[in-house]
């Protein structure tokens, strides 16, 4: 309880703001999140919570980022890159990755409520699919309590290996670290069990309608076609091209200019296949704010908002844990 008064204090006599008026004035702030639900909404009891928040939660994070950051979009960081005006200071920019369709009903009127315009990173080939990717099935599965004895042992013989019963969170996900972790012929095996399935609310993609309903309050980038990280593709370029081209089909707009990595894995080959697959702007999932610099090719970090780190009983945001966390962050030039 101590502790959490002195947070508070810091929080509230302003010296916390202090500090980040010193350090950030010149660095760009990327935050990210994945998808956002009411309390009520029953796809929130299948939702993965490390990457989900509640829409009061998302709510409070947008004002908090209008009290102490000046919010920018996609094309003011273009044009400031390419020689033009400068951000203003304290830059944030707000990133969603994946493509789910609570961005189109629920992110985007708190989004415009709050005269913010994201950043979505879209996962290409997931549009008009009922979810993102095995993984997210078989969280999904588990934590509704759908994930037989019968279901693990189909996973165990594509994988040729025993399964343990999954009791636990910490035993799912090591379940989908090792499923990860096997060659691609095996990962694909288990994948296509996976797919077979059933949830109660499969449909939680985006289609090319709703994605062009969402281009309109939100500018767009590319997140991989298949959410499979791209240090594990066989050909990592040739993807990235097909990621701008689908985007581009599906929504008639121009080649996307930014993208971020499936799963935040990258290395410096694939840093430079990004570039050369006609990116300027890439993102990462390295934390930290990026310094400012004008110049043709940008890489910048990237903040993920866990509500679990820094909410109240009540669910909703505590500014002072936010604060302590985002406004102490590392600045770097990437």
């Amino acid at each position: 309880m101590l502790k959490d008064l002195i947070k508070k204090a810091l929080y509230q006599s302003g010296l916390l703001s202090l500090v980040h008026r010193r350090r950030n004035r010149h660095a760009l702030t990327v935050v990210l999140f994945h998808r956002v639900f009411p309390p009520d909404d029953i796809r929130l009891l299948q939702a993965d919570m490390e990457w989900t928040v509640t829409d009061g939660f998302f709510r409070d994070c947008l004002v908090f980022f209008r009290k102490h950051y000046n919010p920018v979009n996609l094309q003011q960081l273009q044009d400031f890159l390419a020689g033009g005006a400068a951000l203003p200071d304290y830059p944030l920019l707000v990133t969603f990755d994946d493509g789910w369709l609570d961005n189109l009903e629920y992110a985007m009127p708190i989004a415009q409520q709050n005269a913010v315009r994201p950043l979505l990173f879209v996962t290409t080939g997931a549009i008009g699919k009922s979810m993102l990717s095995w993984q997210e099935i078989l969280y999904s599965s588990w934590r509704i309590r759908q994930l037989p004895r019968e279901r693990l042992d189909a996973i165990a013989g594509a994988l040729q290996q025993p399964v343990a019963a999954v009791v636990t969170e910490q035993d799912i996900r090591q379940l989908i670290q090792a499923i990860q972790k096997s060659s691609a012929e095996i990962r694909e095996k288990v994948a296509r069990i996976i797919e077979t399935f059933g949830l109660p609310h499969p449909v939680q993609m985006l289609d090319q309608i709703q994605l062009n309903q969402l281009a309109g309050y939100f500018d767009l980038g590319t997140h991989g076609v298949r959410h499979e990280p791209l240090t594990r593709s066989a050909d990592p370029l040739a993807e990235l091209r097909q990621a701008r081209d689908a985007l581009r089909d599906l929504t008639g707009q121009t080649l996307p200019s930014s993208m971020s990595f499936p799963h935040g894995r990258h290395d410096e080959a694939l840093l430079q296949q990004a570039r050369e697959a006609g990116y300027t702007m890439i993102f990462t999932g390295i934390r930290c704010h990026t310094l400012l610099q004008q110049k043709q090719q940008a890489v910048f970090g990237r903040h993920n908002m866990n509500q679990m780190m820094y909410q109240n009983e009540q669910g909703r945001l505590r500014p002072e844990l936010l604060a302590l966390y985002l406004f102490r962050e590392p600045v770097r030039e990437l």
